[in-house]
């Protein structure tokens, strides 16, 4: 939550003179409607969707498949490293990345996709 103190654009007297900022820019006059509005906002921005794993027969087929969409492709893979390395025709760029050596959660990313998180739903 974050909430600044602006200045109003007009300074009428016997009126305050200055205004609440919330997060997503959004200006009021009353301390508590800010609070109230930049709480729901920042709900709404942290509400966490579910990983959407693909169903995937094999590593070219998920590389195919972020390069055609453009987009990162997550999925289980139960196999080794190793089958990993072994299931790849053409990397076509792609980056095949996991959160830890053993998970057995793979992500797909395609050339052109930068900052790629596992914590963050794609």
């Amino acid at each position: 939550m974050s909430i600044h103190v602006v200045p109003a654009p007009i300074i009428i007297p016997g009126k305050q003179n200055f205004r609440y900022q919330t997060t997503d820019g959004s200006v009021f006059m009353d301390l508590d409607e800010a609070v109230e509005y930049d709480n729901a906002y920042t709900v709404k921005e942290n509400e966490k969707k579910p990983t959407v794993y693909e169903q995937v027969w094999t590593i070219q087929e998920a590389i195919n498949k972020a390069v055609a969409e453009n987009r990162v492709v997550r999925f289980i893979w139960n196999g080794s490293n190793a089958d990993i390395k072994k299931g790849i025709v053409d990397i076509k760029g792609c980056q095949l990345v996991k959160p830890e050596r053993e998970s057995k959660d793979v992500a797909v990313i395609p050339p052109g996709i930068e900052n790629f998180d596992f914590n963050e739903v794609t």
